[in-house]
């Protein structure tokens, strides 16, 4: 079933941008911005949950796709995927390439 979360519009066009960019670097962090974050970070712990509360990021990159609805050409990427997560640990736990929901959101 189909949570709160639609396609690639649920998101809003600039948070999909920065998911799907290859111009991230690990260097970098994420700027938090929970009004604009606040959708992915629940679909996130949607995800998770659904997973019996962890799962690979590339097992999560590969659900989020599938969620958003994303085409073939366009996919999220991992670099800034880990660093939204880091960004959000309160929420979230990565353990290698692992990430669990640590809190309830």
């Amino acid at each position: 079933a189909r949570g709160s979360s639609g396609g690639p519009e649920f998101l809003g066009a600039l948070l999909l941008e920065l998911m799907t960019t290859d111009l991230v670097v690990p260097t970098q962090i994420w700027h938090r911005d929970d009004a604009r974050d606040t959708p992915l970070v629940k679909l996130i712990a949607e995800l998770l949950l659904e997973e019996g509360g962890g799962c690979t990021v590339n097992k999560l990159r590969s659900r989020l796709k599938l969620r958003l609805g994303l085409c073939y050409e366009r996919s999220v990427k991992t670099v800034p995927l880990k660093t939204f997560l880091a960004a959000y640990a309160p929420y979230f736990e990565m353990d290698r390439n692992r990430v669990t929901l640590a809190r309830a959101i």
